[in-house]
């Protein structure tokens, strides 16, 4: 547990962390949508929403393909019958079948309108490019899934989310001895699904996948395997996408946009990964007029991911992350 002191007013928000391979859970990020439409064993899903009015407080979720974030924020005071409700949601839900085929409804007509955005379509390409069938959008439950998902698998789903370890960070009013005596959530707490740490899917030789649409702007992704680096080396890396993209004076902004107009958009960074074991990868993208993809596109493998050394830029990216180190601090 974490716990962070707020002394400048009575509010409190608590976040309970679950880093989980969603890919052997597939039914929690509906069920967890579900949550906010849902009563409990003690009161229905209007009595849940106006309880936490009166107490001043609200509960967010998000879910993604490797955490999941449970979020309770109101009056300090209110902490415990808040957590409460919380407690009470997770481990005795309760929604009908109606509402599950009314959530699912929805999310399967979200699904098909996203197949005509090209902005989607070009993350979906890009996150299969780069990871394979390790894809964070192939976490996601199938259409099929979904379409037979019942209510009861949805509350067990919930009623496991509340028994899976996890970690929890108050940020309130009261000390930490204080806070760790109300904020526990569950018992018996088991291991949750390990998440495998991020790899580029191994190729021999560069590829390319496409996604053929008829829309005005290309949109490229590219990603270069880095080798291993030391916790040390990270400022290099951080120094390395100042360099590429910093600002306006950067490499890639300067040498594609500016100087040639090839592109809307265009940048490059290095992504050190978020946990241990990450790959390390470089990554750019362009934005461009359809009949420029070609030329941006050789200007930007000019520049990535070995770019040419200039003295003069190196030294105003060092500046900047110097300056912005101050300013953090």
């Amino acid at each position: 547990r974490i716990a962070v002191p707020n002394r400048e007013n009575d509010l409190f928000a608590l976040n309970y962390i679950f880093d989980v391979d969603l890919r052997s859970w597939p039914l929690v990020c509906p069920a967890l949508e579900l949550a906010d439409n849902a009563g409990t064993g003690k009161m229905d899903a209007a009595a849940v929403k106006k309880r936490l009015y009166a107490l001043g407080s609200s509960i967010q979720t998000s879910c993604s393909s490797n955490r999941i974030t449970v979020t309770l924020t109101g009056i300090d005071r209110n902490l415990e019958t808040a957590k409460g409700l919380v407690q009470d949601l997770l481990q005795q839900p309760e929604f009908t079948d109606e509402l599950v085929k009314k959530v699912v409804s929805n999310e399967l007509s979200k699904r098909k309108d996203l197949l005509n955005n090209p902005r989607f379509l070009s993350t979906a390409t890009s996150e299969f490019a780069a990871y394979g069938d390790n894809s964070r959008f192939l976490a996601a439950p199938s259409n099929k899934q979904l379409g037979k998902a019942t209510s009861v698998e949805l509350k067990k789903a919930l009623a496991r989310l509340a028994a899976t370890q996890h970690r929890t960070v108050y940020f309130g009013p009261r000390s930490a001895e204080a806070a760790a005596k109300f904020v526990v959530l569950g018992t018996k707490h088991r291991p949750a699904p390990s998440v495998s740490p991020r790899q580029l899917h191994a190729t021999k030789k560069p590829q390319v996948f496409m996604t053929s649409k008829k829309v005005a702007q290309s949109s490229i992704s590219l990603f270069f395997p880095g080798p291993k680096l030391a916790p040390e080396d990270d400022l290099w890396a951080s120094l390395y996408s100042e360099y590429l993209s910093g600002g306006m004076g950067a490499l890639i902004f300067q040498e594609i946009r500016e100087a040639r107009g090839l592109a809307y958009s265009a940048f490059g960074y290095y992504n050190v990964g978020r946990k241990k074991g990450d790959q390390p990868t470089g990554v750019g993208f362009l934005g461009t007029q359809a009949d420029k993809t070609i030329e941006a596109l050789e200007k930007m493998l000019e520049l990535m991911p070995v770019p040419p050394f200039e003295q003069k830029r190196f030294d105003l990216a060092k500046a900047s992350m110097l300056r912005r180190s101050r300013t953090q601090r």
